[in-house]
């Protein structure tokens, strides 16, 4: 089984290799060269107090992916992106920071909000068998070097 840290690698370098365009992460351990992106509650609280931060952003063929990367499946990490996708104001917390950050001009995207909600889905990268059947995808991360299976 790989840890988180070479789970995050695969999983980037799984997704570059296959056309997806890898926008923002969050590695395990270490700093990577992408944004990290911060996806608020509603609650009104200022700084990152209830946000979350995906490990890696990517996207590709007009579909953003929100992705967990985790050494084997974990089930918080499920319902944590099924959460997020089912709530308009985080889905529109990801819209706005990709625009401040104009990761939506970099890929050139140009539809409003009301377009870009339907296009966020989720993935869970992880190691070791595929676990159970979940609305997201799953990509099962063989080796830090990018070998993954797509589900």
């Amino acid at each position: 089984m790989l840890n988180e840290e070479e789970v995050y690698n695969g999983s980037k370098q799984w997704l570059i290799d296959n056309g997806f365009a890898v926008l923002a992460g969050q590695p395990a351990r270490g700093v990577d060269h992408l944004p990290v992106i911060e996806i608020k509650e509603s609650t009104g609280e200022k700084g990152s107090k209830f946000s979350y931060k995906p490990d890696l952003v990517a996207y590709k063929d007009d579909v953003f992916y929100i992705i967990e990367c985790k050494p084997k499946f974990n089930k918080n990490d499920n319902n944590k992106i099924i959460n997020i996708l089912e709530s308009d104001a985080r889905l529109y917390s990801f819209y706005t920071e990709l625009e401040q950050y104009r990761l939506l001009q970099k890929v050139g995207y140009t539809k409003h909000y009301e377009e870009f909600k339907k296009s966020v889905q989720g993935v869970l990268a992880y190691s070791g068998p595929k676990r159970e059947k979940t609305p997201l995808h799953h990509l099962i991360v063989k080796t830090w070097m990018g070998s993954a299976l797509w589900y």
